[in-house]
């Protein structure tokens, strides 16, 4: 067991390369750091805040004034690195809380886990005021995230929360007392492996164990940060301790051109006479003893092979496990293959299970039984055959369990793994697979990846832009054929190529032809020429598959339309063009419209173009495809418009509808509309919005207020979270590709009626200085330290954006703004009587008490909490 102590790093080895001759390591020399050194912490909460810590290298404490913070989005919060790998680990410190604020909550805490704003973890006592005027403990909370998406927490089955509100009970009354009282608070996570391979997190307070969630994937992530948080009370953090408590695996150790763990390092044993490695793992878990090597087949199908003999098993255990690992990335992704033994049940089965990123393979858990009779005390040959994504499991060269596991197209490494029994595995072999017309993958001379068919692997080669396809002498009913990521999102979509033949067939048929749409295997079209060879006849052919999903049928494609005069259409060379737009779709030949078919139900927007031949050996140029592809500008009068498809802006006179609840990534930045403006120096822009419906968890649409280019840009947001439906203001851009700073810059939360009605959002720029404004009421300003600057010849633009909502804009506006000058004969105008004279809005809410609710930055809805942090050092 490895410890780093209060004041001290030890050193943690990790596996750092590996490469195709043996695997590497490397050991990093991290000097001593002190856990209190202001340098090694960053904190958290508003501007402003950042005089509100202490770092005591010499007593050993932290200390942070949180009691005048009035909301919990203004909670304060410092993380550091924890400088461990991925492991079980502890984390702790003593919370003495000094004076607590006005608020009714008091929260203290710690940080177990955390990555970056979409994976973390966080642990909080919540204390609340009571009649008297002290605190009463009420709950323990965890609020996390994991990819952007609330914690996947085992309670029977799997759930998602984002907060766990664990209320006191009998167990813990103890802990209900006021803070004065109270002698510290120590606080300490574990997060574990329980032996199915579980991730467990546990919590302690004052050294008792008070909660423990089963959860997915979070332990599978290297160097975790960790930390505490605030609020409503000044504390005092010391003994901070970080433990790795990994004792149920060693370390990876490399040798013989292999990587392995085991409970102890002796585990593994090779013997390079007989090349035979023997694994004891009678006294081993779920994952803890396995070993992989460098995969160095160029492909995506291959195949992996060892011969197993069980030695010997603990016989106190029910199950045992050994076999292959057929595809291994790391600890969070691996697809493992076993012989598994159940003493239960007496039954000797294939099983394959594994992760990707952190999560089970879907499904989970794939079983194929092996005969009743099957001798597990002989030698036993298992052999997974990879074909792309699909895993073959065999068991003496019987098929016994077929997979498909998305995800798994690259590949990486391979190895061995056993749990239970200690077994010599011998003849581990890995080898190249192809079976004639399997699809495989292959990348073109301009590096796009392409899954093809054909009679070997080498009948599809390109060099110099140009693809060669021998299609010749191919098997009857057999299809010679590939496709690409185009990347057009259209329904108008064009493919063009120019054939010219080496060699043709003198039997059979002579086919060219063009994949306009691929969504699946079920769901392709394919169109072109065909000569049938017996009859010197020439068709226009449609062939494909097309599945609906509301009757589960599937149409075969195969419309076909003789050509009279063929005459002039020469299979030596010529030009192929098929044009799809919706259901129609229409092939020419060199520039000659020869047909036109209509194929329904493929209106479904598809990015995947491909090539189809047969009976030629034939060399392909100019391969084009046309149409429109993500984020590509379009111009609707004098609108500009990216979007993730065509159809996402609805342009009407000066009203503008997007629908951009299906954004993929972030790429929020692409999905705007705008508009040339004259004014470069002081100018105001004035929209009026409405959200119309919501997607996903982050939520924005707003203004772009002033755009050059991609790289040059700043826009002001109107943004929400899921969890949390109050709106606020942000202002980020990108001036010359570099982030603004700071990158946001955010204004207060609004109260959620603001949602259900028309709001006008105004921004004004005045030189650098932006001013954003909701309903005519000032939100927030910022500078753009890096420059407001239009280059000689460059275009001003302006416009609207939006991310994960479909919104209305309307009375789109940009006029010239000259700021005011005060006029000195004015000043009585501040003495007049406007008593009784208060404006409310139609909702009748007052101005007024808008602006209340608004500086009072509401950040509790239902009692849940939103932790928002914006780094300030």
């Amino acid at each position: 067991m490895k410890k780093i102590l209060k004041k001290s790093l030890v050193l943690v080895t990790v596996i750092s390369m590996f490469t195709a001759m043996g695997i590497i390591f490397s050991s990093t020399v991290q000097a001593e750091e002190n856990l209190y050194d202001e340098n090694s912490w960053d904190t958290m909460g508003p501007a402003g805040t950042e005089s509100l810590w202490e770092f005591n290298t010499t007593d050993s404490y932290i200390r942070v004034d949180a009691k005048n913070q009035t909301g919990l989005g203004d909670m304060l919060m410092a993380i550091k690195d924890s400088d461990l790998a991925v492991g079980e680990y502890e984390y702790s410190a003593k919370i003495d809380v000094l004076e607590t604020g006005s608020t009714n909550e008091v929260w203290i805490g710690i940080v177990p886990w955390y990555i970056d704003g979409g994976n973390f973890i966080y642990a909080s006592l919540k204390y609340v005021k009571n009649t008297q005027g002290t605190f009463d403990f009420m709950s323990y909370v965890i609020h996390g995230m994991y990819n952007g998406q609330p914690l996947q927490v085992w309670e029977g089955n799997w759930n998602s929360r984002a907060f766990l509100d664990n209320w006191f009970d009998g167990t813990m009354a103890a802990y209900k007392q006021p803070l004065d009282f109270v002698d510290g608070h120590t606080l300490k996570s574990q997060i574990t492996k329980n032996e199915f391979g579980d991730t467990l997190l546990s919590l302690f307070y004052n050294g008792n164990q008070v909660v423990q969630y089963t959860l997915n994937g979070y332990s599978n992530v290297a160097s975790p940060k960790v930390g505490y948080l605030a609020f409503n009370a000044e504390v005092k953090v010391s003994d901070i301790t970080v433990n790795d408590i990994t004792t149920k695996a060693t370390d990876w150790t490399a040798s013989d051109g292999w990587i392995y763990k085991g409970v102890t390092q002796s585990d593994w044993t090779y013997d390079g006479d007989t090349d035979k490695w023997t694994v004891n793992s009678e006294n081993s878990g779920y994952r803890q003893t396995r070993a992989f090597t460098t995969n160095d087949q160029g492909n995506n199908n291959y195949y992996v092979s060892t011969e197993i003999n069980e030695v010997s098993r603990n016989s106190s255990k029910t199950e045992f496990r050994y076999g292959l690992l057929p595809w291994y990335k790391d600890e969070a992704n691996y697809i493992v293959s076993w012989l598994q033994f159940n003493t239960d049940t007496d039954q000797m089965a294939v099983v394959m299970t594994g992760e990707l990123n952190g999560m089970p393979i879907n499904p989970e858990w794939t079983d194929g039984n092996l005969p009743q009779d099957f001798d597990i005390t002989s030698s036993h040959q298992l052999k997974v055959v990879k074909k792309n994504t699909q895993f073959e499991v065999l068991v003496d060269d019987v098929l016994i369990v077929t997979q498909n596991y998305t995800g798994t197209e690259e590949n990486y490494f391979v190895g061995l793994e056993a749990e239970n029994a200690t077994v010599e595995f011998t003849n581990f072999t890995i080898g190249d697979v192809y079976d004639p017309y399997d699809p495989i993958v292959q990348v073109d001379s301009n590096g796009n990846e392409w899954t093809t068919t054909g009679k070997s692997e080498t009948a599809w080669t390109w060099s110099d832009d140009k693809l060669t396809i021998d299609a010749t002498d191919v098997l009857s009913g057999k299809v010679v054929s590939g496709y690409t990521d185009s990347e057009v999102n259209d329904n108008e979509i064009d493919v063009s190529a120019t054939f010219n033949a080496v060699s043709l067939d003198t039997t059979g048929e002579i086919k060219y032809a063009l994949m306009p749409w691929r969504v699946d295997g079920n769901n392709y079209i394919f169109a072109g020429i065909v000569k049938d060879l017996s009859t010197d006849k020439v068709f226009v052919k449609a062939y494909g598959r097309v599945k609906v999903e509301e009757s589960e049928t599937t149409t075969i494609i195969d419309e076909s339309y003789e050509i009279t005069d063929s005459s002039a259409i020469d299979f030596n060379s010529l030009t192929l063009k098929v044009e799809k737009n919706d259901a129609e779709v229409k092939i020419f030949v060199d520039n000659n419209e020869l047909h036109v078919f209509t194929i329904e139900n493929t209106d479904t927007i598809s990015s995947k173009t491909g090539i189809s031949v047969a009976g030629t050996n034939v060399e392909i140029t100019n391969y084009q495809v046309d149409g429109y592809r993500s984020y590509d500008e379009i111009q609707i009068g004098d609108w500009y418009t990216k979007g993730r498809t065509k159809e996402e802006w609805v342009i009407n006179d000066n009203t503008l509808v997007v629908d951009a609840r299906f954004v993929e990534g972030k790429d929020f930045s692409r999905i705007r509309a705008y508009k040339e403006i004259q004014f470069t120096d002081n100018y105001e822009i004035s929209v009026n919005t409405t959200m119309l419906n919501a997607s996903g968890n982050e939520r924005k649409y707003g203004i772009t207020v002033w755009y050059l280019n991609q790289d040059n840009y700043i826009e002001f947001w109107l943004d929400m979270w899921s969890d949390n439906q109050d709106p606020r203001t942000t202002i980020t851009g990108r001036i010359n590709g570099q982030d603004i700073n700071p990158t946001w810059t955010h204004g207060p939360w609004m109260p959620e009626v603001l949602l259900e009605v028309e709001n006008t959002l105004t921004v004004r720029v005045t030189g650098n200085d932006i001013t954003a404004y909701v309903n005519d009421i000032e939100m927030l300003s910022h500078t753009i330290n890096e420059g407001l600057t239009v280059p000689q010849g460059q275009t001003l633009y302006a416009g609207v954006d939006a991310f994960s909502v479909k919104a209305e804009f309307t009375d789109f506006s940009v006029s010239e703004y000259n700021e005011p000058v005060d006029d000195p004969g004015d000043d009585n105008d501040d003495n007049q009587d406007t008593e009784g004279t208060e404006d409310t809005d139609s909702e009748g809410l007052s101005t007024g008490a808008l602006i209340g609710i608004i500086s009072g930055s509401i950040v509790i809805l239902g009692g849940a909490v939103l932790f928002i942090l914006r780094k300030i050092r």
